[in-house]
């Protein structure tokens, strides 16, 4: 999955709000196992954060917790990137996060989060083909004229809603 030490530092990136108190916790543990991590706890350009996505080979998103997320769209643009997407739930991520199909979706402790890393490096390449298979699957399903016209419909059906 990942290189051995000395390896690519970009071998895993983690993002989000929850990441600021607890993801400097993940790095010596992945770095004790070997692999390499480039931790994003800041807001950067959005071209360097997809950058740092389509090099990642695998992919640890920490949404906000606390408050939860509307449509997460970290989750789907990791996919569209190929990268092995590990993200637990934030309630925004329910309708795309399918856990083993598309991504992992592992409890919201660190522990939880390194027992997904530890998962999805042991996937066989057969596995990690048909888990990015099935995200580039959902990401096609979330696509903008999709999203576009499923609100049109409801758009369309106001009357009847109320």
């Amino acid at each position: 999955m990942g290189q051995p030490r000395g390896g690519n530092l970009s071998d895993r990136i983690t993002s989000g709000q929850w990441a600021r108190v607890n993801a400097p916790k993940l790095p010596p543990r992945l770095t004790a196992m070997g692999y390499g991590v480039q931790l994003l706890t800041s807001l950067i350009p959005r071209r360097d954060y997809l950058q740092y996505l389509n090099r990642a080979k695998m992919t640890i998103l920490l949404p906000n917790r606390e408050e939860g997320e509307g449509f997460y769209l970290p989750a789907p643009e990791a996919m569209a990137m190929g990268t092995l997407t590990i993200c637990p739930d934030c309630i925004g991520n329910r309708c795309f996060c399918f856990p083993g199909y598309n991504c992992l979706r592992p409890k919201y402790t660190v522990e939880g989060l390194l027992e997904a890393i530890k998962e999805a490096i042991a996937f066989s390449e057969v596995r990690k083909s048909l888990v990015k298979k099935a995200a580039f699957q959902t990401v096609a399903e979330h696509g903008l004229i999709k999203e576009r016209t499923a609100f049109m419909e409801i758009l369309n059906h106001l009357d009847d809603l109320w």
